[in-house]
């Protein structure tokens, strides 16, 4: 009888036991049909933006070309009779004539085509920078511009600008630019943000030179004739003092952000005052 006890006993916990396995496979099993819920759903989240990005390339393939845009009519000229309208071009600082609209660069799908376009359709500034990292496909739509008769180089306005980690050797800056537009000289360059002794990025500290040094190898450009002439861009005035305060060559202009929406009324008293132009840009 205690044998047979002693059986029942051993059943008893061998079922016990499957079942506590059954239970733990059960929850498993659930686990496991979770991750595959979750995978399910990933797998749609990406198959949805695979199908945004085709569409998008595919309207990007679908831009319009030149000849879909309306060209910008000829402005009359500022006369008697038409006293109410801007003149093609503002003279700035030593002579130096700029139009009064452009293209900006940053951030443009297909630069080369826009860039062409746009000099088609009669804009005649080109505004772009290291920072943007398309000089080499802006540089193509100018060439393909010219190489095509549409304009000559010295009708075309190109300013290019200077980032802070150019900022050690600006010649080097602006020979690397030139090259990428595949142009002789600038008709403006800019230094693109001020810096103090040091900025970071990502966590990477590097220790600047001052715009004293920065500023006096800036005017070497001019007087290379890689540059007609120089500016700022970003600078507030405590940034455009510094510079006023023992410059040869002041700056022509000062490109900002300025719109009926962030209007900087003592920047542009200040710049008024100190004849540098403030080079409008509507983000």
């Amino acid at each position: 009888m205690a044998q047979i006890n002693n059986i029942k006993s051993k059943i008893q916990i061998i079922e016990e036991a499957l079942t506590k396995r059954e239970s733990n496979i059960d929850e498993k099993m659930k686990l496991i049909q979770k991750k595959e819920e979750e995978l399910t759903k990933k797998e749609n989240e990406l198959n949805k933006k695979e199908q945004e990005l085709l569409e998008r390339e595919q309207n990007n393939d679908n831009m319009p070309q030149a000849d879909d845009f309306n060209p910008i009519p000829p402005q009359p000229k500022n006369d008697d009779n038409n006293n109410h309208s801007l003149p093609t071009k503002k003279t700035l600082r030593y002579g130096i004539e700029i139009p009064y609209l452009g293209l900006g660069t940053s951030r443009i799908f297909h630069p080369v085509d826009y860039v062409y376009i746009s000099i088609k359709n009669g804009l005649r500034l080109i505004d772009t920078a290291f920072k943007y990292r398309n000089e080499e496909n802006v540089g193509k739509g100018i060439k393909k511009a010219l190489d095509e008769g549409l304009c000559k180089r010295e009708d075309l306005f190109i300013i290019g600008k200077m980032w802070l980690s150019e900022r050690k050797d600006p010649e080097k800056a602006i020979k690397d630019t030139l090259k990428l537009l595949q142009l002789n000289y600038l008709d403006l360059y800019l230094d693109h943000w001020p810096s103090g002794n040091i900025y970071e990025i990502n966590n990477d500290v590097t220790y600047q030179q001052s715009i004293f040094d920065v500023w006096s190898k800036m005017e070497s450009l001019v007087e290379k004739g890689l540059t007609r002439g120089i500016g700022c861009s970003n600078y507030n005035v405590q940034s455009l003092l510094n510079i006023l305060s023992f410059c040869k060559i002041k700056p022509v202009v000062n490109e900002v952000e300025l719109h009926p929406y962030y209007f900087q009324e003592n920047l542009k008293k200040f710049c008024d005052k100190e004849n540098i132009a403030l080079l409008a840009i509507i983000l």
